[in-house]
């Protein structure tokens, strides 16, 4: 395995990390856009600097990799691409920012598998729920969140890092040949039903930092 540093918010340094990653690996035939911050904020208290930045991250970035990505995948015959989306794309989920980035991953999948299957290029993407992740790590040390949340999905667990990672698996896999412009849900059920009940006031008392 091999890991690079950078923003992807800069097209050069996505240049970059595609022309190393061919360079060591052969031909590129998988790309996984997968960056993403979250200001857990509302409309109102969302600033410009910080609604430009979930952008910049969540989707320019991904924009980014996708325009150096792309050309080398024709060159090689073909591809496979997975973008990590969130069930934050298809529900009000309470973060404006974030929402509007995950909604956009959600139509620009959509847009490029129609503009890619010439190029042989599959493009899907992957709406995670509640992952175990860094980026809740903060959120669900709160008993009262994590335990609401849990309530909250069907699959009465959260979701861990090596869900995702079968998922994108399966896509980016010979398996899911006949399969592009789609976007697989896995957040255990929750959007079926997602309700935050008595936790709604324990997240904003959380994320104004009355605790």
């Amino acid at each position: 395995a091999h890991a690079l540093t950078g923003d992807v918010a800069e097209p050069a340094q996505a240049r970059a990390a595609v022309e190393e990653a061919e360079a060591r690996l052969g031909p590129l035939r998988v790309l996984v856009n997968a960056a993403g911050i979250v200001v857990r904020k509302g409309l109102l208290d969302t600033t410009p600097e910080e609604w430009q930045r979930v952008l910049d991250v969540n989707i320019t970035g991904y924009f980014n990799f996708l325009q150096a990505a792309v050309p080398r995948m024709e060159a090689a015959g073909g591809g496979r691409i997975v973008q990590i989306a969130s069930i934050a794309g298809h529900v009000g989920y309470g973060y404006v920012s974030y929402t509007a980035a995950k909604g956009a991953v959600l139509s620009i999948t959509r847009q490029l598998a129609n503009e890619l299957a010439a190029k042989r290029i599959r493009i899907n993407s992957i709406s995670p729920g509640v992952i175990e992740t860094g980026l809740n790590r903060d959120t669900l040390s709160t008993d009262a969140i994590r335990d609401a949340t849990i309530a909250n999905t069907p699959w009465g667990r959260l979701g861990a890092p090596d869900d995702i990672a079968q998922a994108a698996l399966w896509l980016a896999g010979p398996g899911s040949e006949f399969v592009t412009g789609t976007d697989l849900v896995v957040d255990g059920g929750m959007i079926s039903c997602i309700h935050w009940g008595a936790a709604r006031e324990a997240l904003t008392s959380f994320h104004a930092g009355d605790r």
